[in-house]
């Protein structure tokens, strides 16, 4: 536990902290980067943009100067629906390995279930995206949070 003598130092301390964790995320896969950096993310809202911009296909090119450029044909998204469900997997499956407190796996467990459910509605709501792709991404996880649809 980090204890911080005035409200400047702790906010050096979660600068720090966080400026740590991009760097880190810079080095992950594209998939890990984005479960790491939405499992940061206290905000729905916040995490709903970050999954578009990333689990959406590309449509469009955003310039420098914010000059739109739309595409004649979608680009792939940025990160493959298969892709992150397979690091949400992962996660979970190293956080009922680890032998820590049950409370802290289970409430990360939670959180992890929550954005897999958020990403889920990003991939439903985006009509290049089949029922297919859907329903693949809905089975990939069903065993890895106990099987029913949420």
């Amino acid at each position: 536990m980090v204890v911080c003598c005035t409200p400047v130092d702790c906010c050096l301390v979660l600068c720090s902290s966080s400026r740590v964790q991009e760097e880190l995320e810079k080095k992950a896969s594209p998939e890990f980067a984005l479960l790491h950096k939405l499992m940061r993310t206290d905000d729905a809202g916040l995490r709903e943009r970050i999954l578009g911009h990333y689990l959406k296909p590309q449509r469009e090119i955003l310039m420098p100067d914010t000059t739109v450029i739309p595409l004649d044909t979608p680009k792939p998204s940025r990160v493959a629906p298969m892709a992150f469900s397979g690091a949400v997997q992962q996660l979970v499956t190293t956080l009922r390995s680890l032998d820590v407190n049950g409370d802290t796996v289970v409430e990360t467990i939670e959180s992890a279930r929550e954005v897999a459910k958020e990403a889920r509605r990003i991939i439903e709501a985006d009509e290049l995206y089949g029922p297919e792709v859907l329903d693949e991404f809905t089975e990939s996880l069903m065993g890895t949070f106990g099987g029913g649809r949420g």
